[in-house]
């Protein structure tokens, strides 16, 4: 079974967005405000599913694939950095319960007039 996750903004990057402050590193507002939007988003994308499929239970165990496909409007933000927020606010949201569950990953950057990104993740 596959799962469809869509998120309708720009992903931001950690390391985009650290701050440098009275000798250390931390995240600025920015970051913040875009990881608890796409978590919420994500959340409510997970209760709709959660309402028509019995079979599974979140924060998912064990993950066959996670296919991410981003859309951007700028090429430049760097693939990697973009899968790790990625993962990052699918295990916030409670759909993997650890990143480190997804045995196969499938991720391409195309550039078009709209940032989205589109997550399937896929369970047998």
């Amino acid at each position: 079974m596959t799962f469809e996750f869509y998120i309708e903004q720009p992903i931001q990057t950690k390391k985009n967005l650290i701050m440098f402050g009275k000798g250390r590193f931390y995240r600025g507002e920015d970051w913040y405000d875009f990881e608890n939007e796409s978590v919420l988003l994500l959340k409510n994308q997970l209760q709709n599913i959660l309402s028509s499929v019995e079979l599974y239970t979140f924060p998912l165990e064990v993950v066959h694939s996670v296919n991410i496909l981003f859309t951007v409007k700028k090429n430049n933000r760097d693939l990697d950095n973009m899968i790790s927020t990625v993962f990052d606010l699918l295990q916030k949201a409670g759909i993997v319960s650890n990143d480190k569950i997804i045995d196969n990953l499938t991720a391409s950057k195309y550039k078009e007039d709209k940032d989205y990104t589109k997550i399937s993740v896929e369970v047998w």
